[in-house]
């Protein structure tokens, strides 16, 4: 009698097809065992957390003169539909405090009116200890002018309790006529003219 080879491949031909998932098809129900792990926060790595904190405000009046700091401030949180994302600022005296820790984005968007012509226009972010951070400034060729102005900085807030990680805004009115008072910083609480906007980009 004849010996068959086991390790002979009599008519078989070809190569295995890879084992991959499109390859798998009607597996029972019954042979699947186990379950899922549960998705969440602690199982994703390399996701940074976006934005946590952004909130926006207005000056409520019209500002003529320098002012430094400039104090009439409202947020706009809560009207015509607007809102924040997380916990807002604080401010007291023109001066704002931030909720939390981080890199925080400051815009500053400036919009006013001059009735003659005159010189310079500037608005200011400084922090409490009296440090300008950023300036902004705009000159004035023509009599009833209207402009805008803006100027922005990054700050890295490390204790939200200290002067130096403390904003507040200033608005200088640099003019050879009318002394100091022919601009108005527009400001109102019916609408967004004049306007700061802060926002916290990530961790310090």
């Amino acid at each position: 009698m004849a010996q068959i080879k086991l390790n002979a491949t009599y008519g078989l031909t070809g190569a295995l097809p890879a084992v991959s998932a499109a390859n798998l098809t009607s597996i029972p129900a019954a042979n699947l065992t186990g379950a899922l792990p549960a998705i969440s926060g602690a199982s994703l790595t390399g996701v940074g957390g976006g934005i946590t904190h952004a909130e926006m405000f207005r000056l409520n009046s019209t500002a003529t003169g320098e002012h430094d700091p400039l104090t009439d401030w409202g947020t706009t949180n809560g009207t015509h539909s607007q809102g924040r994302i997380g916990s807002g600022m604080s401010v007291s005296s023109g001066v704002f405090t931030f909720p939390a820790t981080g890199i925080w984005r400051i815009e500053f968007n400036a919009y006013f009116y001059r009735g003659v012509a005159d010189s310079q226009c500037r608005i200011l972010i400084k922090n409490n200890s009296g440090t300008e951070i950023t300036k902004s400034i705009q000159s004035i060729s023509d009599a009833n002018y209207y402009a805008h102005q803006y100027t922005s900085c990054m700050l890295d807030v490390t204790d939200v309790a200290t002067d130096a990680n403390k904003i507040k805004f200033e608005w200088e009115d640099v003019g050879a006529t009318d002394g100091g008072t022919s601009a108005k910083l527009q400001g109102t609480s019916s609408y967004t003219a004049t306007h700061v906007v802060f926002t916290r980009l990530g961790d310090t």
